[in-house]
């Protein structure tokens, strides 16, 4: 009996040990298939230029926008206000022959703004409002507007960039499609100050495009590498001064976090009612990070930024005496601007040093010093002759990437009569409006002094 009941126990307890294995092998299958279908989820592809950029001439020196609305939609905003002391003491406080700045002994708003950059899956939209001195001293001189009707700077200079295009993925590294008012390709130096490393522009982006009205295509072949290709029409305007539009190109190449290089070129007709007569423009600029030890209390950066520009005009004929226009024999532009800027304590304060020159016979290119432009048979002007040199220190405070405190020495010269004297350029005592006879006072040099305090998100 006892045999038997010991057999049956032990029956009893293999079928135990077999439902448990069996109810455990159940268990364990589909948990077991699960993990064999589980595919990786993929990490995003590295997205073009997502290197170390901000320490560039011209570049926004945030890294990362600082209010998002959503995650579609980021809100920007810009201040930029400066006081100028000339050692020539305009007496009606007016700086000519930049673009830069317009006041003397003067605090001044140069320029604020507040914008919106929207991407809705592939859609991309900008809307980059914008206040204050600069309008008056760069859009108020586009001379499009005088053309026909229905077009005038008071209704588009308040809009310093709009656009709306469409973003694709998978030609190439992205390609973005885009219509509308953009800053300027041309140069190396940015129409925010901010992002320049000095105030004051050199002589050449003082006299290029500040902003272009047409389309562009933006194309990444490459991770390192991005191509664009502009219609629009015309040099820094609204309109176009003849029939056609303008072409242009740009390259942009950043093997690496320390060097970048930049090809511009542009075509239009840009001679007012001079359809035969063409402009040809290219600018070519290295960049070079040849120090960089962020974590030190001492020297921190330093980099160099060469920026270098050629381009003529030829072709058409004068439309009052029809007499043959200059050709690229003088009728041409050739400037250079070497900057080195050398970061400290932990890239919070900079020193910036440059040196730059600009050649301008004819001076299709510069902006004139006069509202009424050059004045013909001025003393000591020929007609066919402008060089233009200058040095500028600049010296940074940045507590913050949205924070910078400039102070900053210029010293500008000329060959010819070019910038602000004592007494001024407006009238007799500096007024508007003033009547009596009056030579407007130009000088070839000036010395200035510059504070301001520019801060974005």
């Amino acid at each position: 009996m006892t045999s038997r009941v010991f057999r049956i126990s032990h029956i009893l307890l293999w079928l135990l040990v077999l439902v448990v294995f069996k109810s455990a092998t159940l268990l364990a299958s589909p948990l077991d298939t699960l993990h064999s279908r589980v595919t990786p989820v993929p990490s995003p592809p590295p997205l073009p230029f997502s290197g170390d950029y901000i320490w560039m001439n011209g570049q926004n020196r945030m890294p990362s926008p600082s209010i998002k609305l959503s995650d579609n939609i980021v809100m920007t905003g810009y201040f930029d206000g400066y006081f100028d002391y000339s050692f020539n003491h305009p007496k009606d406080h007016t700086l000519v022959s930049s673009t830069s700045m317009g006041r003397d002994q003067e605090f001044a708003i140069n320029l604020a703004g507040i914008g919106f950059n929207a991407t809705y899956g592939n859609v991309l939209g900008t809307l980059e409002f914008q206040f204050g001195q600069t309008l008056s001293i760069i859009q108020d001189g586009d001379l499009s507007v005088a053309r026909g009707r229905n077009l005038d700077v008071s209704s588009l200079k308040y809009i310093r960039e709009a656009s709306a295009g469409y973003h694709f993925d998978k030609i190439g590294h992205g390609l973005n499609l885009e219509m509308g008012i953009f800053q300027s390709y041309v140069d190396l130096e940015s129409y925010l100050l901010q992002e320049n490393w000095n105030y004051q522009r050199s002589f050449m982006a003082d006299n290029v495009p500040a902003y272009l009205t047409g389309i562009r295509a933006q194309y990444y072949p490459r991770l390192d590498l991005k191509t664009e290709v502009w219609l629009f029409n015309g040099w820094g305007t609204y309109g176009s001064m003849n029939d056609g539009v303008g072409i242009g190109v740009t390259n942009t190449y950043r093997p690496t976090d320390a060097i970048g290089a930049i090809l511009n070129l542009y075509y239009a007709h840009d001679t007012r009612a001079t359809p035969g007569r063409s402009r040809f423009n290219s600018d070519a600029s290295v960049l070079v990070r040849y120090y960089n030890k962020p974590k030190s209390y001492n020297v921190s950066m330093m980099a160099l930024s060469i920026n270098a520009q050629y381009g003529f005009e030829a072709g058409g004929t004068d439309a009052v005496t029809f007499a043959k226009l200059p050709g690229m024999d003088s009728a041409y532009i050739l400037a250079v601007a070497i900057a080195d800027r050398i970061w400290f304590d932990h890239n919070r304060f900079a020193l910036t040093m440059r040196l730059d020159m600009m050649v301008n016979p004819t001076r299709y290119v510069t902006v004139p010093p006069l509202p009424q432009g050059f004045i013909s048979g001025y003393p000591d002007d020929p007609g066919y002759r402008e060089t233009l040199w200058g040095f500028t220190s600049t010296f940074d405070i940045m507590p913050s990437d949205n924070l910078t405190f400039r102070l900053e020495f210029n010293s500008r010269h000329a060959d010819i009569p070019f910038f602000a004297g004592a007494e001024g350029t407006t009238s007799p005592n500096g007024w508007k409006g003033t009547s009596g006879t009056y030579q407007p006072n130009l000088v070839k040099y000036e010395n200035r002094l510059l504070m301001a305090t520019q801060f974005r998100f």
